[in-house]
């Protein structure tokens, strides 16, 4: 692949027609500072460049139906895959690291992570609203169990 399958408008307008909300899409073009503060530096935007994580993780283990919405790393990029489903996967370790079986649980995960990074409450409220309807949000504000703390 010597190209990105889309142009960051193309790829905006493809995540809002996969049904995910329209935050999402800036996240992916814009970074997730421009969407709330705290997200800044924990969803980053997809960097489209063939050499890019986002890029080489689709080539290596995805295919064009794979949606890059953000990347939480310099190496991992954040999927959305045509089954509804999200993925992690690390360019560099060449492996997967999480997997959510839909939006709601990968929401959770962010949401649960602001918290480690000691968000405020309302901080994670906001985000919540952002991107998830209402009757959603309150079940994505409960901390996931994380291993460490199993």
């Amino acid at each position: 692949m010597d190209k990105a399958p889309w142009t960051e408008p193309e790829l905006a307008a493809a995540i809002v027609a996969r049904g995910l909300p329209e935050p999402v899409a800036r996240i992916a073009t814009q970074g997730g500072g421009e969407v709330h503060p705290s997200l800044e530096f924990s969803l980053e935007s997809v960097w489209l460049d063939p050499a890019g994580a986002a890029m080489t993780a689709l080539r290596e283990f995805g295919t064009a139906e794979w949606l890059p919405l953000w990347q939480s790393s310099a190496t991992s990029t954040v999927f959305a895959l045509p089954d509804g489903s999200f993925e992690e996967w690390n360019a560099e370790a060449e492996e997967r690291f999480e997997r959510w079986a839909d939006w709601p649980a990968l929401v959770r995960f962010v949401l649960t992570d602001l918290y480690e990074a000691e968000a405020e409450e309302d901080e994670r409220a906001e985000v919540a609203a952002l991107l998830l309807p209402e009757p959603l949000r309150a079940a994505a504000l409960v901390l996931e169990p994380r291993d460490d703390e199993q």
